[in-house]
C-alpha cells in the first residue's frame, strides 16, 4: 500500500492551474544539458536511472484522489529515449515540439528525460519535469 501524503500548498496550486489549463504545458519545466562530444549512451541510461532512483521527489506521482494526493513511488525503471539529430535546428524543433507535451498527469511520471545526439558535435539529455515536482 502506497503512503498517501498531502500536496504542499506550492504544490497545490501548480495542480490547480493544472487542472483547469487541461490538456497544456502550463505545468512543464523543459531545458537541455549537451555535452561537446559523444558519450555512451547505456552508461547514460544508468546514471540517469540512478539519479531518478536516489531523488524521491523525481519519483512524486499524483494519486486519482479528491483532494488530490502524492506518494513516492519505490519502484521506478523509467523507458529513457535516445534520438539523433542532423543538427541543432532540428534538436530545438523537437525540444520545442516536447515542452509543449503535459507532462502532468495521474499516477504517471512527473519527469521525462531523452537522451540525444547531434550528428558531428556531441550528446546531450533533455529534461522536461513538472513544477510539481521540481519547485513546490
Amino acid at each position: 500500500m502506497k503512503e498517501l501524503l498531502s500536496l504542499t500548498t506550492p504544490q497545490q496550486n501548480i495542480w490547480n492551474l493544472h487542472m483547469f489549463y487541461e490538456n497544456t504545458a502550463i505545468a512543464n519545466q523543459c531545458g537541455a544539458v549537451f555535452f561537446d562530444r559523444f558519450l555512451d549512451e547505456q552508461r547514460l541510461r544508468r546514471v540517469l536511472r540512478t539519479i531518478i532512483q536516489e531523488n524521491s521527489a523525481l519519483r512524486i506521482r499524483i494519486a486519482r484522489t479528491q483532494p488530490a494526493q502524492q506518494y513516492i513511488e519505490e519502484s521506478d525503471i523509467p523507458v529513457i529515449d535516445a534520438v539523433r539529430f542532423p543538427d541543432e535546428q532540428a534538436m530545438d524543433a523537437y525540444a520545442q515540439k516536447a515542452a509543449a507535451t503535459p507532462v502532468t498527469d495521474y499516477d504517471s511520471p512527473l519527469y521525462k528525460f531523452t537522451i540525444f545526439h547531434i550528428d558531428g558535435q556531441g550528446t546531450g539529455v533533455l529534461a522536461l519535469l513538472s513544477h510539481i515536482i521540481t519547485d513546490a
